[in-house]
């Protein structure tokens, strides 16, 4: 279906020479708008970029001067009205119309290529239709042109070596929220929900009572807490290694280390042994799960590491508690 969609707004009713060159040029002039707005999008930080840009431009520009050269010498001054039928211009306006920043880029270089691919089938039609050997050169020489272009794109997507300016600035903000805040924030996220497994408990089958094991889950909870926050804090003051401040560090971590001792704690504040413990164990699974997503969706850890890892850890601190406090 698609193709066909596409055979039938590449298939102009512009069949005549002066139709075509009224196409080509009015085609022309839309590219050259879409390679100066990407220039400018893409041009800090990316000279490389800018000068391909500029260079199609550059080439734009030449060819229109050829095509208005071509159609005045052989039909006035006057372009045919109504080149393009309501379906074929939406269809160039929708390709045309691109966001003032993209936060991905190689969906952009995605799109270029694609067009350029449709210029060479454009001028490859057009050539079907001109028998005047100077147009046929005229249209075989851009054809190649768009040919040379989708290459060069091709090239600079495969090697990634580009990024846009909102790109990049967005890139830099992710990664210093990775490093202030999510790495510190798991880490401590993992060290209280696995590290506390073992004393909590511990003291819940050594005691069987609700209310000591709920004090003793409290203060590993508070202590992981305070202890993890200060090391993250004063171990490295972020200058060196780029981490960021060493406060939102040590709050992130410190906060996030008593969160995961207490979400196991806080079943304890029921009378009922049983019921408590048992809430308590499933929070743990939740806990444990919850750390996989965060290193799934912000470290990109696999599931699969990420599961046998956490339940790994975690199930020998649990079964640790479990011996100690039944021996």
């Amino acid at each position: 279906m698609k193709d066909y969609f596409l055979a039938r707004v590449y298939a102009f009713s512009a069949s005549s020479q002066q139709e075509l060159l009224s196409v080509a040029l009015i085609f022309s002039e839309d590219k050259a708008r879409l390679f100066s707005r990407y220039s400018k999008l893409y041009s800090v930080g990316a000279i490389e970029l800018d000068q391909v840009f500029t260079k199609f431009i550059a080439d734009e520009l030449q060819t229109q001067e050829q095509l208005l050269s071509a159609y005045k010498e052989r039909f006035g001054n006057e372009l045919v009205p109504q080149t393009l039928t309501p379906l074929q211009a939406l269809f160039f306006r929708l390709w045309f119309n691109i966001k003032k920043q993209s936060d991905v880029f190689d969906k952009e270089l995605a799109k270029l290529i694609w067009l350029e691919r449709k210029s060479v089938e454009f001028y490859n039609l057009a050539l079907r239709h001109v028998l005047d050997l100077d147009l046929r050169r005229l249209f075989n020489n851009l054809a190649e042109q768009a040919q040379q272009r989708k290459a060069i794109l091709k090239k600079l997507l495969k090697n990634h070596q580009l990024k846009s300016v909102h790109f990049c600035a967005t890139e830099q903000k992710y990664k210093e929220k990775l490093l202030t805040l999510i790495q510190p924030g798991l880490a401590g996220l993992m060290d209280g929900s696995i590290s506390t497994l073992a004393p909590i408990f511990a003291a819940a089958f050594a005691t069987n009572n609700t209310k000591e094991t709920f004090l003793v889950g409290l203060s590993a909870s508070l202590g992981a807490g305070i202890s993890m926050g200060f090391t993250e804090a004063i171990h490295d003051d972020g200058k060196i290694s780029g981490r960021g401040s060493p406060l939102k560090r040590g709050l992130a971590n410190g906060i996030m280390t008593t969160i995961g001792g207490l979400g196991h704690t806080m079943p304890y504040l029921i009378n009922n042994f049983e019921l408590a413990t048992t809430i308590a164990i499933i929070l743990v699974f939740i806990e444990l799960w919850v750390i996989v997503w965060i290193q799934n969706k912000f470290m990109k850890i696999s599931f699969r590491r990420a599961i046998t890892q956490v339940v790994l850890g975690g199930a020998l601190v649990f079964a640790v508690g479990i011996i100690i406090g039944k021996s």
